[in-house]
């Protein structure tokens, strides 16, 4: 995990130059070489409906994500349950499916051995309006870059804790999980450590007993010896 203090940074205003390349970034997906839209299908799950996300984000998948919000799929308190298990792809794409996220009251989840990385975990995860893995469930994070350098950019990466930080959730730690990594390098987060810096947000659920001091503890400066 990277060490560097959340809290530590604060967000910048949105620059309009984003869409003028960001055509040409990626994040990195596990599938490499293969691009598969990723499918929506209606599951249960401890007796409510859930809508399971898998497969890599492309272009397209916001308009399948919204077809998929039907009276059928929502859970009985009212919210669409979301639970996500992929490997990435397009920034864009997945930008696109968390305004379709925001059209409707949609929680986001990791379930037991689901993994969720890159674009999945910093855009998509974070924009439920509850977003929480389960324990067993892993956050794979790293910068984002550009598809034909390889480079990060650090344009796109604002961008991304921008939206981390519309949608209640730590600016500073997400910026911290993508900065500086390398496209071909992930830190991974299980849900302790998810909580510990912010990178949960629980709207419905109850927060585990441990969640604030957790938070306190992470911030706490190293001890002089």
């Amino acid at each position: 995990m990277k060490r560097q203090n959340p809290k530590s940074t604060r967000p910048q205003p949105l620059l309009p130059k984003l869409s003028r390349f960001l055509s040409a970034l990626g994040l990195l997906t596990l599938s490499v070489g293969q691009t598969l839209a990723m499918s929506f299908d209606v599951v249960i799950v401890s007796g409510q409906p859930a809508i399971r996300a898998s497969g890599e984000i492309v272009e397209g998948d916001s308009t399948r994500l919204l077809a998929a919000f039907t009276p059928k799929a929502k859970h009985s308190s009212g919210y669409y349950a979301l639970v996500l298990d992929s490997p990435g792809g397009s920034v864009g794409a997945a930008l696109e499916v968390s305004k379709a996220i925001d059209s409707q009251y949609v929680n986001t989840y990791i379930a037991p051995g689901g993994t969720c990385v890159s674009a999945c975990a910093a855009i998509v995860f974070i924009a439920g309006r509850e977003h929480v893995a389960a324990d067993g469930g892993l956050l794979g994070f790293h910068g984002c870059f550009n598809a034909k350098t390889k480079k990060i950019e650090s344009l796109c990466n604002e961008v991304i804790a921008n939206h981390a930080f519309a949608h209640g959730t730590s600016y500073g730690a997400v910026m911290a999980l993508i900065k500086d990594v390398p496209y071909d390098q992930v830190i991974w987060v299980d849900r302790k450590q998810a909580d510990c810096w912010g990178i949960s947000r629980y709207d419905i659920s109850p927060e585990p007993s441990n969640y604030l001091q957790c938070v306190r503890n992470m911030l706490r400066p190293p001890s002089k010896r």
